[in-house]
């Protein structure tokens, strides 16, 4: 099944629905005769993304340039604008029952999403979720989920490049398509306090994510392992909030990966002339993508009528890479730092139907002795992006 045809048929599926929402919702969580309660939902969304590719400035105005040496090396080949709207529509089936595992309650949930990119389509892609959730005690459950994402084309990458006037010209250098798949495991326990803190649940995380790109770019492969603790507080029936810390240990392999450097940067003779003084030479050098990330989060939601909800969400990320190749200027000595914030407000318009309106705003600081977007990497940028949407519970 190609991906038009999954989206043509959530599309479909999704709006001929519609007119069925408000009538359907009430029989939703009614028992089935084997103890299950069944339940599914569709969503449709439209978003605005002003930097699709989390290019930094430098790399927007070459893009918009236009150079044709650019375009004979094929760097921007289906990147065909900085900005795009995407529309994610979804499709999620639920059960749950009050007798699971121990005789506690268990849920489950299976989802698909298509997520079409109208000005990039190369970049639209689908994305798999499962979630199981099992009550262990009076006060404490166990979730597991997973996401599985097929194939994502993020941007095109330096693969390989030729020299035939003494240096690299930009029509020269052969780029390719950076496309991976992604695969994403979780399990997190959560246990609900008592006594003076019995508005607070804590909880912990553990996780694992495997992320494999299609050839020629091994070196950008990575496994990490993830894990932290997490806070949730109800303050009041309309007021919650939550904090939590992640500290990710990621790794790569050490890979040869072309590069067109300067030799008067590092005073080493490239291309074997008997002089270091060359610009734009190709030279092969070991690359480490390997890092560790540390991740703080806090949000709060507010219910100030019946309906509606307001939540606000910020992230600080911060990663640390850990090459200690030689040559190896986009990865050796760099920090990223990211603040992001989120904003959103859901409205159930009738039983079944909610309405969402959002607001996202991330912002990358790159701190490196080197310059990354020699090797096409992302060093600093800036993200912005609102969305729009609907879902129908059944």
């Amino acid at each position: 099944m190609t991906r038009n045809t999954i989206m043509r048929v959530l599309l479909t599926t999704s709006f001929a629905l519609l007119p069925f929402a408000t009538v359907t919702a009430q029989q939703t969580d009614q028992p089935e005769a084997s103890g299950w309660n069944i339940r599914w939902q569709a969503k449709a969304e439209v978003e605005r993304d002003d930097n699709v590719f989390h290019l930094s400035p430098d790399q927007m105005f070459k893009m918009e340039r236009v150079d044709s040496m650019e375009n004979l090396s094929e760097r921007y080949k289906n990147m065909s604008s900085i900005e795009d709207v995407i529309i994610p529509v979804a499709l999620e089936f639920g059960a749950s029952r009050e007798n699971g595992i121990f005789a506690l309650p268990l849920s489950m949930q299976i989802g698909i999403e298509y997520q079409s990119y109208t000005k990039n389509p190369k970049r639209s892609h689908v994305i798999l979720d499962l979630v199981f959730q099992q009550k262990v005690s009076s006060d404490g459950r166990v979730r597991f989920q997973s996401q599985y994402v097929p194939s994502l084309f993020w941007k095109n990458y330096l693969a390989d490049a030729r020299d035939s006037i003494g240096r690299v010209s930009a029509g020269e250098r052969v780029y390719k398509p950076g496309t991976y798949r992604e695969w994403d495991v979780s399990l997190d326990y959560k246990h609900q306090f008592h006594g003076l803190l019995r508005w607070v649940d804590g909880s912990f995380l553990i996780g694992y994510r495997s992320r494999t790109y299609d050839d020629p770019f091994p070196s950008r492969n990575q496994s990490a392992i993830r894990l932290g603790p997490g806070l949730e507080f109800d303050f009041t029936k309309w007021w919650t909030a939550e904090v939590g810390f992640v500290y990710e240990y990621g790794r790569s392999p050490i890979t040869a990966e072309v590069m067109i450097l300067d030799e008067p940067d590092y005073l080493l003779d490239f291309n074997h002339d008997l002089d270091v003084a060359d610009l734009n030479r190709r030279t092969v050098q070991n690359v480490d993508r390997s890092r560790n990330a540390a991740l703080i989060n806090a949000a709060t939601t507010f219910k100030p009528i019946k309906g509606l909800s307001i939540s606000a969400k910020y992230e600080y990320l911060r990663r640390q890479y850990l090459s200690q190749e030689l040559i190896d200027p986009g990865n050796r000595d760099r920090v990223d730092k990211r603040n992001g914030v989120r904003i959103a407000i859901d409205y159930n318009v009738v039983l079944g139907l909610h309405l969402r309106v959002g607001y996202r705003y991330e912002k990358q600081v790159t701190e490196t002795p080197a310059d990354p977007e020699v090797l096409g990497e992302t060093a600093d940028y800036l993200v912005r992006g609102f969305v729009v949407g609907a879902k129908w519970r059944f």
